[in-house]
């Protein structure tokens, strides 16, 4: 084998490690993604029928409330528990809300380090 065949054949497995290289970071970035698109997904659909199951509580909360206190007062203990369920919300927001998706971007970047140990 001539020098210069063995330079092709260095740059030919180069290039191939390269290319291989790139579509290994490809498919690591698409299943990084996959991974938060099925949490966000997943996210808001127990958020859609949590909140719904809030909804329809607070409905049957003012029904039975209205012929004991009246319509006034119990629309008025709904309002006073959405306000309270925002408040507390708001005040649990970093452990409900940043703490968990720091949580899972480092296991979705850091997931090859986690399989090794």
């Amino acid at each position: 084998m001539s020098i210069r065949e063995n330079f092709e054949t260095l740059y030919n497995d180069a290039d191939e490690y390269v290319k291989r290289s790139i579509d290994g970071y490809k498919l690591s970035v698409i299943d990084a993604v996959s991974l938060l698109y099925g949490d966000v997904a997943c996210g808001f659909v127990i958020f859609m029928l949590l909140f719904l199951a809030f909804i329809f509580m607070l409905v049957v909360m003012v029904a039975l409330l209205v012929p004991v206190t009246g319509f006034a007062v119990a629309l008025s203990f709904a309002v006073l528990l959405l306000v309270f369920m925002a408040l507390l919300v708001y005040l649990l927001k970093k452990r409900l809300f940043v703490n968990r998706a720091v949580r899972r971007f480092c296991r979705i970047m850091f997931a090859k380090e986690n399989e090794k140990e």
